[in-house]
């Protein structure tokens, strides 16, 4: 039985980590720049698989992201009262500075608050106190958590990943610049013209919305910058596993798919997390799928029989045109119009400059 529950408690701590580190990268994703961490989270899960072949090297972590979750989680318990006695604090507002309400409001909103930082920094010093357990020569409370938090910030390796992001964002918009570039300038056609550019720009994207997903999985696995441009070697990586390249570039479509419909309405304020979680919870899957990819052409490096790489590459350009025909009729359904170009959420450059 002891046995029994102390699998249960891993198995709860593993998945409340996961959703805790979901949750946070979805969050990320949503604010400008900070977003680069959540892209760079994405390629360093896709090269770690690729590294290894295992699935389970993408997800990573979790025990941080536990952590700092359950500080988070109650934070946003105590962040509820406030909410709602603030709420009564107008009320009492309302009915002048003489009612005996608004003292009383004013009180336990000011005691609230308090409490709310008290148990942040609390609980900030006992996540450090928790992941200090093996430094050495601390005991006292405040120094092993003050120490803890900083090896843990350490730990996550944000400018990392940062990095990472960025430049996975910047070889994605080198790659995608042509085409969309094409599509956006079809789009102020006003005559049946645009019809033969638009023409022009999804020939242009066939090869790029097919190989850009393997190509930033490679560069994550690598880490060498010029991989984002090796086109050559991404034409091998595909001849050495072409159904697993098949594979992983189709989940990329069909994962960035959900997030084109929720571009159909403006997301209100209150849901405008939405898109984040679904971007995290779709990619995710999918640049570990990338990543599989990769090692999977690593392992064999003799090219596949013909028939089986002429398959694949068949099934990929039809796949790329219905994804370059979906890009181009998104410009009529998205609330941003032919901004939406610039939304490329399968290859992670959903436009966060702009």
């Amino acid at each position: 039985m002891k046995s029994l529950a102390q699998a249960f408690l891993r198995c709860a701590a593993y998945l409340f980590g996961v959703a805790s580190l979901v949750a946070g990268l979805a969050v990320l994703s949503s604010i400008p720049v900070l977003n680069f961490l959540a892209f760079g989270y994405l390629l360093e899960a896709a090269g770690r698989t690729a590294r290894s072949g295992r699935w389970r090297d993408g997800i990573f972590g979790h025990r941080e992201a536990a952590l700092l979750g359950a500080v988070a989680l109650a934070g946003w318990m105590l962040v509820l009262p406030i909410r709602f006695i603030s709420s009564l604090w107008r009320d009492a507002d309302l009915l002048g500075a003489a009612a005996p309400s608004i003292r009383i409001t004013g009180a336990l909103l000011l005691l609230l608050t308090g409490g709310l930082l008290v148990v942040v920094v609390l609980g900030l010093l006992g996540v450090g106190y928790v992941h200090g357990r093996d430094l050495p020569g601390q005991s006292r409370f405040l120094s092993r958590g003050r120490d803890g938090l900083l090896a843990l910030l350490v730990d996550l390796r944000l400018p990392r990943l940062f990095t990472l992001g960025l430049c996975g964002w910047i070889g994605g918009f080198a790659w995608l610049v042509l085409p969309i570039g094409v599509f956006y300038a079809a789009s102020r056609i006003p005559s049946n013209a645009a019809v033969l550019v638009m023409g022009i720009g999804l020939i242009l994207l066939v090869p790029v919305a097919t190989s850009l997903p393997l190509v930033q999985a490679r560069f994550a696995a690598s880490r060498r910058f010029r991989d984002l441009f090796d086109w050559p070697g991404q034409r091998r990586s595909f001849q050495q596993a072409p159904l697993a390249s098949l594979v992983a570039v189709l989940a990329t479509f069909l994962a960035a798919l959900p997030l084109y419909l929720l571009k159909i309405e403006l997301t209100p304020r209150d849901l405008a997390w939405l898109p984040g979680l679904f971007f995290i919870l779709l990619l995710w899957p999918a640049k570990i799928l990338a990543g599989w990819a990769i090692y999977r052409a690593e392992q064999n490096p003799l090219p596949r029989p013909g028939i089986w790489t002429w398959s694949a590459r068949l099934l990929l350009i039809t796949a790329g045109l219905a994804y370059g025909l979906l890009i181009w009729t998104m410009q009529y359904l998205s609330w941003s119009g032919a901004r939406s170009f610039l939304e490329q959420h399968a290859f992670l450059l959903p436009a966060p400059l702009l």
